[in-house]
Formats: structure tokens, C-alpha cells, sequence
């Protein structure tokens, strides 16, 4: 038996291309969001709760903090304002 000669075989069940199709939606979701968010708080680096004054970056803040932040930002009527700056150049 040829596979084009069953109606039930679909290469795309066994390469995943179906599941990989809606992941890569996902993904390309979660990279235009990113960008529409502030920039300090996009290049934010993220430490475990306990470890965030242990290092001297500036930039460092925890997850919790992180995730208040973007909420205050919606909060306040943030919006949708994509921003593609590089960093050095503000």
C-alpha cells in the first residue's frame, strides 16, 4: 500500500507541522507584544526574588516587580507604542 493510497495518513501529523504552525503564532505573539511595552522594562534583567540586590546592575529587577510594572504601565492607559530603539541611542 502506497502512502497516497490511505485517505487517514497525513505527513503533517508526523512532521509536526500542524503543532508547530500554532506555536510559531505564538511566538510571533509574544515578539509583537514585547516591543509595544517599555523599553526599560523589555530590556529588563530578570533575577530570583531574593538575588536581585545581590548584583550591581542597574538594570536588574525581580519577576514579581517585572510583572507590576507592565500592569502599572496598562494601568495608566499605556497603550499599544511600538518602540524600536537601540539601546544607547535614546
Amino acid at each position: 500500500m502506497n502512502e497516497g493510497d490511505d485517505d487517514s495518513y497525513d505527513i503533517r501529523r508526523v512532521d509536526g507541522s500542524i503543532g508547530g504552525t500554532y506555536f510559531m503564532a505564538v511566538v510571533l505573539l509574544v515578539n509583537v507584544w514585547i516591543f509595544s511595552i517599555p523599553p526599560e522594562y523589555r530590556r529588563a534583567h530578570l533575577y530570583p526574588e531574593g538575588n536581585a540586590g545581590l548584583y550591581s546592575d542597574p538594570k536588574g529587577i525581580t519577576a514579581k516587580d517585572w510583572a507590576a510594572g507592565v500592569a502599572q504601565y496598562y494601568a495608566n492607559g499605556g497603550g499599544i507604542k511600538f518602540d524600536f530603539s537601540i539601546e544607547g541611542n535614546e
